[in-house]
């Protein structure tokens, strides 16, 4: 993964009638939304969305065809942090950062005191399973976008 730079969701609720805020980046990823409902269906799955799988989901039910693109803009995803990245079983894997708000007991503003520090950096690096290990900005950024 690297030393890429993800920097958090600014995802604000919006007043009735109007859509939410983009996230930054989000113009330059046209594929998102889509990318994000492909997760959403190999996770129904019980399957990881691996990029073979996203792929072939994309194929059949976006009749998006490029794996050259469909790569680019998946690592354009992750570069602007739209997408996080996770390594399970060796295979890397790809996740909305937006799901993963609703998991978490705590959120950052709660992460104060060193024990919670420990507990959400231990997660942060379980999660992303990385066998080459996480960088330190890998895991401060999981930990806001996962934590927020």
């Amino acid at each position: 993964m690297g030393g890429s730079k993800i920097s958090p969701s600014t995802h604000t609720p919006s007043s009735a009638g109007t859509l939410p805020p983009a996230p930054p980046g989000a113009d330059a990823c046209p594929l998102l939304s889509r990318f994000k409902e492909a997760i959403r269906r190999i996770k129904e799955q019980k399957q990881r969305p691996g990029f073979d799988r996203m792929l072939q989901t994309l194929k059949t039910h976006h009749e998006v065809h490029d794996a050259k693109e469909v790569r680019r803009q998946l690592e354009l995803a992750v570069s602007t942090g739209l997408l996080l990245t996770v390594y399970t079983k060796g295979l890397q894997c790809y996740k909305d950062p937006d799901s993963l708000l609703g998991l978490r007991r705590f959120k950052i503003d709660t992460v104060n005191t060193r024990s919670r520090v420990q507990r959400a950096v231990k997660a942060a690096v379980r999660e992303i399973g990385d066998p080459e290990g996480s960088s330190p900005e890998e895991i401060e950024n999981y930990v806001r976008l996962s934590f927020t």
